[in-house]
This record gives C-alpha cells, structure tokens and sequence, in this order.
C-alpha cells in the first residue's frame, strides 16, 4: 500500500505538538508501509489576509489554501492509493485539489466546537465550521479527531465517518514515585502560536517575576528517578488535544492547569487527581501545597494511568487506528508490510 503523507513546511526548531505528532507518524508508517511525503508552505501576505477578512474564514486555513498548493497535492495524489492529510490547516487546499483518492484527514483542532476563545468569534467559528463540513461529507473520507471530547461532538451531531484517536505518548516511566521535586516546576507548551505565547506572557506577567523555580521547556529535567515532579499549562483557551499533557502524566508528572482537559482523553485514561485546575496564578502555591498532601493518591492515579496509557495511547494503537481509518475510507482491506528493523 502506497500511502502520502502530507504535512506543513514546519519552521526551523518549532517543536509544538503537530510538528512532533507529524515526526512520530512519519516513523511509524514507514516501517509499515510504502510511504511518500509532500510538504506544504504558508502564504502569509498581505492577499491570505484579505482572503480571510473576505470569506470570514479561519486564518490557518487561508494561508494555505493556494493554488499551487491545490496543484501539489493533485500531482501528489496520483501517485499514491491513499493519502493522509495531518492537520486541519491544510484542508482548503485539499478539498481544492477536486481529487478522488481515499484520505484519512486529522484534525487537531475542532475549530466549529472548541470553547473560550476561539468560539466567542463566531464568524471564525462558522468558517471553519464550514470547512470542516466540505470534508466530512467529501467521499471516501474518514476523519480522525484527536480530542475525545471534539469526537463525542461530532458523533452526537450525526456524523458515522469520524474516529476519536489521541496522539501517542513519548514513553512510560516504569518507576513509582517515591518522593516529590519542587525545586523547578515545568512550564508546557510552545509559544509559536499567538494564543499560546499571549497566556505564556500574561502567566508570566502575573506570576513573580524572582520565581526560579519555573523553567519553560524543560522537559529534559524529568527523569526516571522515583520522583513525582509538577508541571503548569499556561494554556487558557481549550481546543484540541495537547499532546504533552500526556507526555508528562506518563512521565510522573502532576499537572496544573488553568482548564479541564480530561474530557479530551479515553475514559480510562482521563486524569482527576494528577490534574488539578486553577482560575488564577495566584492559586498555584496553595495547588502545590494540595499535591503534598495528596501525594499517595496522585502516585496511585499516575500508576494505573500510565498502565492505560501504554494499552490505549501508544504510537501503535494511533498507527493501527490511522491505517484502519484509511482501509475504511477506501472501503477495502489492505496488507500491510511486516515492520521493519530499525
């Protein structure tokens, strides 16, 4: 089987969670299948702008949507028996293309659904809500959310062609925390997208300026080592799923966050008490002090998860499911080639 990967022409040293999501399916389905990729740029002139002031439409969605990108993944489809699409972004292009090859679009981001920020713009939200529409009803096309919670609303508004399926988690930790680390608390993310870098600043802003104890990407700190550190999501606006909250949990990691994202995990992996969510920055001294005094049942939480996490979120599971939702938009079976050795 023939399968074409085509992603967004990443910028040198962005590591947010698309781009290593990209990375690891990339790897997987080589030692699977027969695999092409295609990259694709952004348009970012003053005509994408307009375009999206335009048609009311969703900006990620109109930097890309160029003919010459259209024209790309036309070639591109022809050469291949299925392709997968790796990011909302790119559907405009895609669906522009007016190709007919069976294709398994991710979406990151339910712009139509999401909450807080995005969804008060309405007119943005109905853009990409149109959008997303063109593909769910395109032919031979199966859609795979990441988020749990942006996949239970599509299915509670009638769409059978859509299959939740969270990212792979990077590794488990196999050893039990025996012990708490607060001297640097992890700040998670990347501030690459302008939503991201606005909550990093203003948690920076409004956290103490003296604070040593914070260090934004330093998730080369964890370690294997029986310790049960503490990580914050600066994030407020909830939308997707996010990769590294999972990362972290299966790395004995308690999260603080400023939102709820157990809905967008399985059921049996969702966390309750390794997650705990604030309104203001102000409350995490007295968060941290609460994860002292839970300790043992945090350890407990974070030892059943990452046994769920292993069996329902590992980058197997998401390859398996990723190729099924391809065999299932091309209304067939396929064999697949035995794995090969790194």
């Amino acid at each position: 089987m023939r399968i074409g990967l085509i992603t967004r022409c990443y910028e040198q040293g962005y590591q947010g969670g698309d781009r290593i999501l990209d990375d690891r399916m990339k790897k997987f389905l080589s030692a699977r299948v027969e695999l092409q990729t295609l990259e694709l740029d952004r348009d970012l002139s003053s005509a994408a702008i307009g375009r999206t002031l335009l048609r009311r439409s969703h900006p990620a969605l109109e930097t890309y949507s160029q003919v010459v990108n259209a024209n790309r993944i036309a070639t591109f489809a022809q050469s291949v028996d299925a392709l997968v699409i790796s990011h909302e972004a790119l559907m405009q292009p895609f669906l522009q293309a007016s190709i007919t090859t069976p294709a398994c679009v991710l979406m990151h981001n339910l712009v139509s659904k999401s909450d807080g920020d995005l969804g008060k713009r309405g007119w943005f939200r109905a853009g990409a809500g149109r959008v997303e529409c063109q593909v769910l009803t395109r032919p031979r096309t199966t859609v795979m959310v990441l988020s749990h919670r942006e996949h239970d609303a599509l299915v509670n508004d009638g769409w059978d062609n859509v299959v939740a399926c969270p990212p792979g988690i990077r590794s488990v930790y196999e050893t039990r925390p025996e012990r708490l680390h607060l001297d640097r608390i992890i700040l998670n993310g990347t501030t690459a997208w302008g939503l991201k870098q606005r909550d990093f600043d203003r948690f920076l802003a409004e956290s103490r300026p003296s604070e040593p104890r914070f260090a934004f990407g330093s998730e080369d700190d964890l370690r294997d080592d029986a310790t049960l550190r503490v990580a914050v999501i600066t994030d407020r606006f909830r939308s997707g799923f996010k990769l590294k909250s999972a990362d972290l949990i299966s790395q004995n990691t308690a999260l603080i966050s400023f939102i709820d994202l157990s809905a967008d995990f399985p059921p049996d992996c969702a966390p309750r008490s390794c997650l705990r969510i604030i309104r203001e920055t102000s409350e995490i001294e007295n968060t941290i002090v609460a994860i002292r005094q839970n300790f043992g049942a945090i350890v407990e939480e974070i030892t059943v998860l990452k046994q769920e996490m292993q069996k329902r979120m590992s980058w197997e599971v998401f390859g398996d499911t990723l190729l099924g939702a391809l065999a299932s938009a091309a209304g067939q079976s396929w064999g697949l080639m035995p794995e090969r050795a790194e």
